[in-house]
């Protein structure tokens, strides 16, 4: 009796759990991860979900960065469901379920401080013209309009990196390059992920004004 008791509970919890908007954002970011690991050979050095400063007073949270000969990409991930509308000039971007809409920061435009900060960390180390952006939203969405320059659903993202095979970085670049990211990181625990969550906080509040 009891057993099924739990059992019953434990699918209740389980159910909610998978609904929640963080947790989906979480498994989004772990099966890239996953992608990323089987995809890319030892050429590629994959940093994943690391929050630096922005030289701002502020922060920024980056899923993934992927350190190649061939560039740096910068990767937002959006596993997101239901209907898009997308418009790359857009502060906001809108997701529609059930006929309810759901606002949330265009990902491009956060891509791009995620870059911005980046070049401005790597200024000596790296053509600034080399480090690009990629936004992956899963394939439960569907885009009302075309997709925007730089946005990309399913694995067409990984196509885009892999036909990138001029070399512009030597060995020794991206060693120096890993090590500057790595220094700069700040350290993953509550206070760090406090501080970002108050950031996000104050940014999606001027965007409502």
């Amino acid at each position: 009796m009891y057993l099924f008791f739990f059992v019953i509970l434990f699918f209740i919890l389980a159910q909610k759990t998978l609904k929640h908007k963080k947790f989906k954002g979480y498994l989004g970011e772990k099966y890239i991860q996953f992608l990323l690991f089987y995809s890319f050979d030892k050429n590629y050095k994959i940093i994943n979900n690391i929050t630096l400063n922005d030289f701002l007073g502020s922060t920024t949270q980056i899923d993934h960065i992927i350190l190649s000969p061939y560039g740096i990409f910068v990767l937002e991930t959006k596993n997101y469901g239901g209907l898009i509308y997308a418009n790359k000039y857009d502060k906001k971007w809108v997701q529609n379920i059930n006929s309810k809409d759901y606002y949330f920061q265009n990902p491009i435009h956060q891509n791009y401080k995620h870059i911005k900060v980046l070049e401005k960390l790597l200024t000596n180390h790296i053509n600034l013209n080399k480090i690009y952006s990629l936004v992956i939203f899963s394939k439960r969405s569907s885009f009302v309009s075309n997709l925007p320059n730089g946005v990309y659903q399913g694995y067409s993202w990984i196509k885009f990196i892999k036909n990138h095979k001029h070399i512009y970085l030597s060995k020794k670049d991206l060693e120096q390059i890993n090590q500057c990211i790595i220094s700069a990181k700040l350290p993953s625990n509550l206070f760090t992920h406090r501080k970002h969550i108050n950031n996000i906080k104050c940014h999606l509040d001027n965007l409502k004004n």
